[in-house]
């Protein structure tokens, strides 16, 4: 191959990257006859040219061009890179330099994923891309249940979500009932007024809509109701199809609200107004629902959110499970319906999840035996829930226990839930965990518990829990009372491979069974590892464990999942709908990964058990050097007073809590910013930081409105590549944006 001809090197023009994607003649030849489209690429901003014609220039020593030489010794010393150079080509312009290294990957900040190709593991030796209470569309209190959720989460590479599963609207009642059963509507007008007052800072304008919901349509008594009613009735679900009719007197625990359009006029917002029809009809607005009666619905219990149809919700899964992976999908249910309706939902899931789910045992893997390795659930969906042969017990979640009565937001709401107010109301005025507690007052076939939402517990019984250390959990306290909360066998049978489980303690006969599943709470968790920690992490080597967020987080925000991922946790369910440090984390984590990522070879199946010491585990002492040179389009082309801070999250011995694992840049000016290669250094990081469980979160920063997330990136600490390299920001929603930040890393190992 000829050289190309010389250009200069003192163009002063502005380069764009569109007209260097088709120098293909610089590199070597491959086997491939046709070559996939070259990559898509933005303009260089000015700042960002002038720091790479600095590093060109020094390349180039007394000659005008980098020769071949010094390019591939900078590849290998600098970028850390094996790039296969044409022996025709001898010496490189400044436009060939740069378009080689952004073509074949010389700039690009992250790394791939090793060992994400070995699918033949046992399932508990991968991490989950998880959710929590994926049905939610914002905070844990009033935010609506949507299919749209499911649908986010799984095309974002989700693997793990979680539908909360409560009794629909019976097939024929004589009246409507309210949303949270055992009350009467002025003790949910009770409950609104005090949960105003608390909360009217924080959601004021949903809840007044609320108020004027509970307040004006419960119960529903106009004649047009009944019309509607009837018509409903005719395209009633499979609950009636399969002869579950129910009546006044075993009403389901949790009923829909309907809105008229004149209803839908006296609230707040068109956003904030009641649920669509459950006949199937369209509503006010023209919305199609799917929420027939007799069938389940998806909702958060005992709280105000609003629901969707399970049917509805299991169509969305299908339709989005497998659309950009192919690896299996785990579905965890929180039931909290009755037998009737549980037979409802094995027989909607069984219909729309034809041909996927996972119904009946592999021939070669039994549940009592083995997990099945990864490969053998291509394309599948798995169920986890608890198994019928076991009684249910009271799952006490243990919150932080610095939570105090005043300090719980939920108090005022869950206070006025309890069906009597003589002694249990005036002992307390937070809501009990136990059982009788919860149990209305309305004779309903099967009441809910706190084991039927276990997260929504959490948070209900924060205040409680603080003041009374015996009902706080511990590792080795025994089992929780049980109560008679009940799965029906057909659902049961469901949980082949993923079973839920209640904990009591890593010793207990469930702890040995290869299906079983344990959830626990971020508090809990803490708690255990600092009792037991080597326990801890055996167990995660074989079996698996769910994480998910502490009760008192009802503005979903998220715990550092990183923590979780360290105790060797598979599954650290997260609250996608919000964008913090969390789902930066799991962002990062599960990058390029389709959901499942091999743990480190300490924490999974066939470590020794000498590689189990929490105390000591297998890391690396080293340096961190990052230098910030210029970002671009971080706002598109709004200017604005921007910082780069920068944060490592990392576990180590002593580890201490203060800036010494924070650095940011001074604050400069503009919509391309310089900020002139400032140097930001993370010394002596470390001893045991294990690179796989650590993290490197860039974020850009207005320093002119309070320190405002303007974009951000965040990067697996193995995956940051050593060298020149630009990282791709995204805004402060998550979404993928034009903007670059231009950084050099350096790693060292002492």
């Amino acid at each position: 191959m000829a050289p190309l001809p010389h250009h200069s090197v003192a163009q002063k023009h502005h380069l764009s990257f569109h007209s260097l994607v088709s120098m293909t003649t610089l590199m070597a030849p491959t086997h491939h006859h046709t070559a996939p489209s070259p990559p898509t690429v933005p303009y260089l901003s000015h700042p960002v040219q002038a720091h790479l014609r600095k590093i060109y220039t020094s390349l180039c020593g007394e000659s005008q061009f980098v020769s071949r030489e010094a390019l591939v010794a900078f590849l290998k010393d600098v970028q850390g890179q094996d790039i296969p150079l044409s022996e025709d080509v001898a010496e490189y312009t400044f436009a060939d330099w740069l378009a080689l290294l952004w073509m074949r990957g010389g700039f690009e900040g992250v790394g791939a994923l090793a060992g994400n190709k070995d699918l033949g593991k046992p399932i508990s030796s991968y991490y989950i891309s998880s959710s929590h209470n994926t049905y939610l569309s914002g905070n844990q209190l009033m935010s609506k249940s949507t299919t749209d959720a499911y649908k986010n989460v799984l095309i974002r590479g989700c693997r793990c979500i979680e539908i909360d599963v409560h009794n629909g609207e019976p097939v024929s009642v004589s009246s409507r009932i309210p949303h949270i059963t055992g009350t009467t509507p002025s003790d949910l007008a009770v409950s609104a007024i005090q949960a105003k007052k608390k909360y009217k800072r924080m959601y004021k304008a949903e809840y007044k809509a609320k108020l004027g919901s509970l307040k004006g349509k419960i119960p529903w008594g106009r004649s047009d109701d009944k019309k509607e009613h009837a018509a409903a009735d005719e395209k009633s679900g499979l609950g009636h199809r399969l002869g579950h009719k129910k009546t006044a007197s075993n009403v389901p625990s949790i009923s829909r609200e309907k809105t008229s359009d004149a209803d839908s006029s006296s609230s707040s917002s068109d956003d904030d107004s009641d649920l669509d029809d459950e006949s199937g009809e369209k509503d006010s607005r023209g919305r199609s629902s799917s929420i027939l009666k007799g069938e389940p619905v998806v909702l958060h219990a005992w709280t105000l959110t609003r629901a969707v149809g399970f049917r509805e919700v299991c169509r969305a899964v299908r339709e989005s499970a497998f659309q950009t992976s192919n690896l299996p999908l785990i579905v965890s249910l929180q039931v909290g319906c009755d037998v009737d309706q549980q037979e409802v939902m094995v027989q909607i899931m069984k219909e729309e999840w034809a041909g996927v789910l996972v119904d009946t045992a592999h021939p070669t893997c039994h549940p009592e035996e083995r997990l099945p390795r990864l490969d053998e659930l291509l394309n599948k969906i798995l169920i986890k829930v608890k198994r019928s042969a076991e009684v249910a017990p009271t799952e006490t979640p243990s919150p932080d226990v610095s939570m105090t009565a005043s300090s719980n937001p939920i108090t005022p709401l869950t206070t006025s839930l309890t069906t009597s107010t003589t002694a249990s109301t005036t002992a307390s005025t937070t809501l009990s965990p136990r059982p009788s507690t919860l149990t209305p007052t309305t004779t309903i076939s099967t009441p809910l518990t706190p084991t039927t939402s276990h997260d929504a517990l959490d948070a209900l019984s924060v205040s409680s829990r603080s003041r009374s250390p015996s009902l706080s959990h511990s590792p080795s306290r025994s089992p929780a009372p049980k109560n008679k909360a009940r799965i029906h066998p057909s659902l049961s049978a469901l949980g082949i491979y993923t079973h839920s489980s209640h904990f009591s303690s890593l010793t207990a006969p469930s702890a040995s069974i290869p299906s079983h599943i344990y959830s626990l709470s971020e508090g809990d968790i803490l708690e255990l590892f600092a009792a037991s920690p080597n326990a801890l992490l055996a167990h995660n080597r074989n079996y698996m464990m769910r994480a998910y967020p502490a009760g008192h987080r009802i503005d979903s925000s998220n715990p550092d999942p990183s923590g979780f991922w360290r105790k060797g946790i598979q599954m650290a369910a997260l609250n996608w709908q919000v964008w913090d440090h969390g789902t930066m984390l799991n962002e990062a984590m599960f990058d390029g990964s389709d959901g499942w990522v091999l743990k480190p070879p300490g924490m999974r199946e066939g470590a020794e058990v000498a590689e189990l010491d929490a105390h000591k585990v297998e890391g690396k002492l080293m340096d961190l050097r990052i230098r910030i040179f210029a970002a671009q389009r971080i706002l598109g082309e709004e200017e604005l007073r921007a910082r780069v801070k920068v944060e490592v999250h990392a576990e180590r011995a002593g580890e201490k809590a203060g800036e010494e694992w924070k650095r940011h840049t001074e604050t400069k000016r503009g919509a391309s910013v310089d900020w002139e290669g400032e140097r930001l250094d993370f010394l002596g990081a470390g001893p045991g930081v294990v690179e796989e469980l650590s993290f490197v979160r860039f974020r850009i920063e207005d320093d002119g409105f309070t320190d405002t997330l303007a974009a951000w990136a965040c990067v697996r600490l193995d995956r940051l590549q050593n060298g020149y390299r630009f990282l791709k920001l995204r805004d402060a929603k998550g979404a993928a944006t034009d903007g670059l930040l231009f950084i050099s890393v350096e790693k060292v190992e002492r």
